[in-house]
């Protein structure tokens, strides 16, 4: 029985052993997924009739996957994310068309990424360039406009050791889409669209 027991404490202490010099290495590529709560503030400008500032709050899907180097405790890398959303939203009371549908479809970051190796966490700080399809409809012409929007981001977050596999991961993102324009009914009807997203998301992730 004592040597079943020696036994068994063994194992645990070795497995414990592994865990811990394996808890510091977050070096290697990585990929997961989460679920994002978006606030997107969209304003739309007629140039000569004034300009329609509204909230947007959605929720997406977004894939996610990178590759971290480690140097000591400095943790930095690249990642990948891309989401889709097919809802519009509707916007009454814009200067010119008056209700008008907007929403952004499919939209993508590709990022830097840096963080400080604290074991069995890793906060960090992201900057990149997001880009995003814009999807608008304006339901009094029957009139369907899309157009691909860029812009910078950037963003902070943790990911947190499950396991040696498994990671849970939460962040907040905010993304700055340039200008765009539409010309909802004709040459004369010019609606520039303005952009600025901030989400706010939770997942889990798989480290290879």
């Amino acid at each position: 029985m004592n040597k079943l027991s020696c036994t068994i404490a063994a194992a645990a202490l070795a497995s414990s052993a592994a865990m811990a010099q394996d808890a510091g290495n977050w070096a290697g590529s990585y990929a997961g997924a989460t679920l994002d709560l978006n606030n997107s503030d969209v304003r739309m400008t007629e140039p000569f009739l004034g300009r329609s500032d509204t909230d947007e709050n959605f929720t997406t899907l977004t894939a996610f996957g990178g590759h971290n180097w480690q140097r000591e405790n400095f943790v930095y890398g690249i990642e990948a994310r891309v989401s889709s959303h097919s809802d519009r939203a509707l916007i009454t009371g814009v200067p010119g068309p008056g209700n008008f549908e907007s929403g952004l479809g499919t939209h993508g970051a590709l990022l830097f990424r840096a963080g400080l190796d604290q074991g069995n966490y890793l906060p960090f700080v992201t900057v990149g360039v997001a880009a995003a399809r814009l999807n608008t409809y304006w339901p009094d012409g029957n009139t369907h406009q899309n157009g691909n929007i860029y812009g910078p981001t950037i963003g902070l977050g943790a990911d947190a050791r499950i396991n040696k596999k498994m990671l849970l991961r939460g962040s907040i993102d905010a993304t700055f889409y340039n200008g765009t324009s539409f010309n909802y009914c004709g040459s004369g009807c010019t609606l520039t669209h303005d952009v600025r997203n901030i989400n706010a998301s939770v997942g889990l992730g798989y480290k290879f």
